[in-house]
């Protein structure tokens, strides 16, 4: 099955960013983490999808000048 990047994927191949086993080894993993996610194993299984923060806690803000740039 192709994979959202597999074009940007064999690309860093032909440029020569990646190796043909390192790709292959990307590939491998991918299908690890996916065999796993599928099979509810951990860390996917773990309870934290069902996690919800406290409705109590306030919502956090952002510190003053966070939307302005400096030089």
């Amino acid at each position: 099955m192709a994979r959202k990047d597999e074009e940007e994927l064999e690309g860093a191949v032909r440029l020569g960013l990646l190796t043909r086993p390192a790709a292959d080894g990307i590939r491998a993993e991918a299908e690890r983490v996916i065999a796993r996610l599928e099979g509810r194993e951990p860390p996917f299984c773990d309870g934290w999808e069902l996690w919800r923060p406290n409705p109590a806690w306030p919502i956090p803000g952002l510190p003053a000048g966070w939307d302005e740039l400096t030089p």
